[in-house]
C-alpha cells in the first residue's frame, strides 16, 4: 500500500511540474528582456513610475503607481501579482498584488512589515509576477498527506485512493420540508457517511440549497471551501440569511461587498477588544511617521535614530500581534462555519487549526491537486 501512495503522490507532482514549467516559459516569453523599454513594450512592465504610499498599517502598505508616459497596451490586471524593482538594486525586488487599476494608475497592496530603502532611490518599475503559491502549497499538501500519522487522514487518502472503502452509520434524519427527495437523501446519506461523500448533479438541480440545508444538521465546526471567490461568497450570503455564523478568510480586494461584514477584519473591529487594539495600531502609526522622516537623510545620527525607532516598533509590533491573536482565535472559537477558496486555506491564518468537516464545493472545477491542500 505504502508503494501505491508514494506512487500516486510522484504522478501528481511530475504532472503539475509540467503545468508550472509551461506557465512559467509563458511568462518568461514577455519578462525577460534587460531592456526595460522593451519589456514596457510587451506589456509586463510600467517603467519608471512615481510610488506614493497610500495607507500603511502593521502588516501592509498601499501604494498608488503612476505611468505617466504609458504608450502600448499592457497586460497588468486586478488581484494579478506583481514585482516592483529599482535600477539601484537590480537583484531586489518587493512582491505584491493589483488592488485596482485604471488606465495608466494603479493601486498595490505589500504585506510587509517595512519598506525597503531602495524602494524610494532611484527609478522605480513594476513588472508582472509569476506566481508559484498554488504549486508549491500543493507539493506541501502531498507531503503532509502522504506521511501522515492522523488516523482519519489515513483513512480518508486510502479511501480517496481507492485502496479502503468507506462506510456508513446509520443516523437518525428528519427530512427537509423544502427539499425534494432526492435532496433529502443526499443529505442524509452525508450525514451517515463515516469519512468522505460526494454531491452532483446537473445544473439548476438544488445542490446549493441542498448543501446549506447540510450545513445546517452538521455538528460541529465546518471548514468550507470553493476554488473561486465567488463561489465561497454565493455560500456565506446565504449562511448569513440562514442567521449561521461564518466568517470570510481572504484578500478583502477579491471579497464581494456583501461579504465584507463576514471577514476577519470586519469582525476584529466589531470585537469588543478592538479599542485597546486600536490604541496599540495608532501609537505605532505615531512611530512610523517619526521613523519616516528620517528615511531620506543618511547621517550617522539620522541612521541611529532610525534605529531606535525600528527597536521600538518591533516591540510594539510583537504586542500587537499577541494581542491581535488572541481575537482572532475567540472570532474563529465562536463562528460555525469557516469560508475560503481552496487555496487560501493554505494561509496562515488556518495554521494550527483542526475542523470537524471539510466541505468543497464544485470541485468538478477544481484541479486534483489543489484539493489536496484542503484536506491536508
Amino acid at each position: 500500500m505504502k508503494e501505491k501512495i508514494e506512487d500516486y503522490f510522484k504522478q501528481l507532482q511530475k504532472i503539475i511540474g509540467y503545468e508550472k514549467d509551461f506557465e512559467e516559459e509563458e511568462y518568461k516569453k514577455i519578462t525577460t528582456s534587460n531592456n526595460p523599454k522593451e519589456r514596457v513594450r510587451l506589456g509586463s512592465t510600467w517603467y519608471p513610475v512615481d510610488l506614493e504610499i497610500i495607507e500603511e498599517s502593521d502588516n501592509y502598505f498601499e501604494l498608488e503607481i503612476i505611468f505617466e508616459t504609458l504608450e502600448f497596451p499592457h497586460k497588468f490586471k486586478k488581484a494579478q501579482s506583481v514585482f516592483i524593482f529599482s535600477n539601484q538594486e537590480i537583484s531586489k525586488k518587493i512582491s505584491g498584488e493589483i488592488k485596482q487599476i485604471q488606465k495608466n494608475k494603479m493601486y498595490i497592496l505589500i504585506e510587509v512589515e517595512e519598506l525597503p530603502d531602495w524602494i524610494f532611490e532611484g527609478k522605480i518599475g513594476i513588472e508582472i509576477g509569476f506566481n508559484t503559491r498554488g504549486y508549491d502549497e500543493s507539493l506541501k499538501a502531498f507531503q503532509i498527506i502522504q506521511n501522515s500519522k492522523i488516523p482519519e487522514i489515513q483513512m480518508l487518502r486510502n479511501i480517496i485512493l481507492g485502496l479502503d472503502e468507506n462506510y456508513l452509520e446509520k443516523k437518525e434524519f428528519h427530512s427537509v420540508d423544502e427539499l425534494n427527495e432526492s435532496q433529502n437523501k443526499s443529505i442524509e446519506l452525508s450525514l451517515q457517511s463515516k469519512f468522505i461523500s460526494l454531491i452532483q448533479g446537473p445544473p439548476g438541480t438544488g445542490k446549493t440549497t441542498t448543501l446549506i440545508s447540510l450545513i445546517e444538521k452538521i455538528d460541529g465546526q465546518i471548514l468550507f471551501s470553493a476554488p473561486s471567490n465567488s463561489a465561497v461568497d454565493l455560500v456565506v450570503e446565504l449562511l448569513n440569511k440562514k442567521n449561521i455564523s461564518v466568517l470570510r478568510i481572504g484578500n478583502p480586494i477579491r471579497i464581494s461587498e456583501t461579504c465584507l461584514d463576514s471577514t476577519l477584519d470586519a469582525k476584529i473591529k466589531n470585537h469588543s477588544d478592538f479599542k485597546t487594539l486600536k490604541k496599540y495600531r495608532e501609537d505605532l502609526q505615531q512611530i512610523i511617521k517619526k521613523k519616516n522622516k528620517f528615511i531620506r537623510n543618511f547621517n550617522k545620527e539620522a541612521r541611529e535614530e532610525r534605529q531606535s525607532l525600528r527597536k521600538e516598533i518591533q516591540d510594539l509590533k510583537k504586542t500587537i500581534f499577541a494581542f491581535e491573536k488572541n481575537i482572532k482565535e475567540d472570532i474563529f472559537s465562536k463562528s460555525r462555519v469557516i469560508a475560503s477558496t481552496v487555496i487560501g486555506i493554505a494561509s496562515s491564518e488556518f495554521s494550527g487549526k483542526i475542523f470537524d468537516t471539510l466541505i468543497i464545493d464544485e470541485a468538478s472545477q477544481l484541479s486534483e491537486p489543489f484539493a489536496w491542500v484542503g484536506i491536508s
